[in-house]
């Protein structure tokens, strides 16, 4: 929970920075005042208690569905489809996605599966979800990329890959505010 009591900073601002920098989790704003309800909104807030006004219980019901909610976003899956085999698989699970001669294969868990597709597709489903393209060969997870060089990236699953130089810079900045969320 961030507490904001600064003068000339409100909380509407500071989840609109958050949502620029990445952050995808569930905000609730709780507060004295009703000024900026209707602009609360505006940054996907899942919801807005004004203290003083609500009960303890409306607090409670809406403290149990935020974390309700937070359960279901960790637990998105995508689809996937290759040679007539169809895999739900969590996102979170997902280490990096990796082409060649345009069949790609995504590297999950202990596991692998192939299928047709094309990195621009992957690219624009998986961005908003922390997923980062290295290389001209490899989309990875953020969420699990252990170490980076200026050549490499080490994953939390222990497998390196290669970094393209055009990528460095994208992928420095991306973790760098990974790290502040």
């Amino acid at each position: 929970m961030l507490d904001i009591n600064m003068p000339g900073i409100n909380g509407v601002n500071v989840a609109k920075e958050a949502r620029k920098c990445g952050y995808k989790g569930i905000i609730v704003f709780i507060t004295v005042s009703t000024a900026h309800y209707e602009n609360a909104f505006d940054v996907r807030a899942f919801n807005y208690i004004t203290k003083g006004k609500s009960s303890a219980a409306r607090f409670e019901e809406v403290f149990l569905n935020a974390v309700e909610a937070a359960k279901e976003l960790r637990q998105e899956v995508i689809m996937l489809s290759g040679g007539g085999e169809f895999r739900q698989i969590p996102v979170k699970d997902i280490f990096y996605f990796e082409i060649v001669k345009r069949i790609i294969t995504v590297h999950y868990k202990d596991e692998s599966f192939e299928f047709v597709s094309t990195f621009e597709k992957l690219e624009n489903q998986l961005f908003e979800r922390g997923f980062l393209r290295i290389h001209r060969a490899y989309l990875v997870s953020l969420a699990h990329v252990k170490s980076i060089t200026y050549e490499e990236v080490t994953m939390t699953n222990g497998a390196l890959l290669p970094v393209g130089r055009k990528y460095y810079a994208g992928l420095k900045k991306a973790l760098s505010e990974l790290a502040l969320t």
